[in-house]
């Protein structure tokens, strides 16, 4: 039963992945896939560390663990779509760029984390 929440999630956190990168993709002046990367992957950082802390405290149950955590926020962060768009920078031959996009997604994911864990403990 558990395998059937985490896919429904799944389900969920990869459509709305799609939809995020595919809109970003239409920014002229910025490599939108970059931003809706660094956008998915902040945000599901931020969602994971409130859904695990909600589930640690034991407001969230294992089965909302399973959905929200693993399966939504698993499918919805992209960390190999950032490792992807690196390595065509590096091709490119933007190093600075792909410097910058590796910095600023680590960057932001560990700041969501810690603000969600921060949110988290104020509900």
């Amino acid at each position: 039963m558990t395998a059937l929440w985490v896919a429904t999630g799944a389900a969920a956190g990869g459509a709305l992945r799609y939809a995020v990168t595919s809109h970003a993709r239409r920014v002229p002046t910025f490599p939108g896939g970059t931003l809706g990367v660094a956008v998915v992957n902040a945000v599901g950082t931020l969602l994971l560390t409130v859904f695990t802390r909600w589930h640690l405290d034991g407001t969230l149950p294992p089965n909302g663990l399973a959905l929200l955590g693993v399966g939504f926020c698993g499918a919805l962060t992209t960390w190999s779509s950032l490792a992807l768009d690196c390595a065509e920078m590096v091709l490119d031959r933007r190093f600075r760029a792909s410097s910058l996009n590796l910095a600023a997604n680590v960057t932001a994911g560990g700041a969501c984390g810690v603000l969600g864990w921060w949110l988290a403990g104020l509900a």
